[in-house]
This record gives structure tokens, sequence and C-alpha cells, in this order.
């Protein structure tokens, strides 16, 4: 069902696996990602605690739930999950992960007003994605590196990173793929 874009029905079968085998950690995240469509996020937030309970290194439970913290206003909460998230996805070797969590971590700099750290893991992120060659991700994290230096009264330097943007994806031609709870869930 969660595939096929069904989502009632993906919710449905998630809470029936959930209720017939509560250690089950799969259908706990699914129930969770379903919660987000939902705009349920506190519910959320408890599935992902619990997979995050029963797996302590799932990088991918650790980005939301920083996601979901930082939206709640528990920004160190937030900052602990997506460092935690980001070590375990270096440690790893798993790249998109990374790139997501040094992109969440901005975010979540970003909101606490310090924008030189923001900046500084969106451009490592930006380095991710060139080791990875993938010019859509790149080309989102370019435009958000070029509305902060806009604020920052940067106008040539945001000009240049918008420009980057148009290139990467002009290049790309594909949908952008960075992970933001305010999305709704884009990405699942």
């Amino acid at each position: 069902y969660h595939a096929q874009s069904n989502y009632q029905s993906a919710l449905t079968y998630y809470s029936e696996a959930v209720r017939h085998n509560p250690e089950y950690v799969a259908p706990q995240f699914g129930l969770g990602q379903m919660h987000m469509v939902n705009s349920e996020y506190k519910q959320a937030r408890i599935c992902f605690e619990r997979t995050l309970k029963a797996q302590p290194t799932n990088t991918d439970a650790l980005k939301v739930l920083g996601s979901l913290y930082r939206r709640e206003g528990r920004v160190a909460d937030a900052l602990t999950a997506l460092t935690k998230g980001l070590d375990f996805a270096l440690s790893l070797n798993k790249l998109e992960a990374v790139r997501s969590a040094l992109t969440a971590q901005a975010k979540a700099y970003r909101n606490l007003g310090d924008v030189d750290r923001c900046l500084e893991l969106l451009y490592r992120a930006v380095g991710v994605s060139l080791e990875m060659e993938e010019d859509g991700s790149r080309a989102d994290t370019y435009g958000e590196i070029g509305d902060i230096l806009v604020e920052k009264g940067d106008m040539e330097g945001a000009a240049e990173f918008y420009d980057r943007a148009i290139s990467a994806m002009d290049q790309d031609q594909g949908p952008l793929s960075t992970y933001d709870v305010d999305d709704r869930a884009q990405g699942f």
C-alpha cells in the first residue's frame, strides 16, 4: 500500500502489524512515516523513537527524529540525533545518509541563527553530492546556500550559487531529493 501511495491503507496495515508484533521494527518505521503523511508528528516521533530503541544505529530513524525534534523546537535533541546519525553514516560510508544528515543539521543550525555553521555543513553536503555525482540534491543545496548568502548580504556570492543550482538542475532534469519533515514525508 505504501509504495502505491495508498497511505490510509498503509496506515491501517502498519498499525495492525505493530499491534500484533510491537517488537518488529519495519512496520514501526512505516507507521511513523504514515503519521508524518497525516501531519501527526507526535505519533510519528513515538514510532521513530521505538525504532531507534530497537535499532540504535538506524541512520534513517535518527535523521527523521532529528527533523521531528527540530520541528518541536527541541534543537539540542535534534542536533544530538543528527550528530549520531552522521557519525553512524560516516562509519558505514553511507554517503546518501551522510549528505542527508549534513543538510538536516544545517537546517537546525539555521533555526538557531548560526548561519556560519549552517553554511559550513551545506558546503560539506555539496562535497558529498559531488563525490556521489548527484546533481539534483546538489542543486537544492546550492539554492539553500544562495538563500543564506542573500540573507548575509553577499549578493555576488548568492548569484554564483543560484547559477550553480540552475546548472545542476539542467544536468539532472530529475526531482530534488533532500528530506525535510516540513515537506510532509517527501522522499518516502
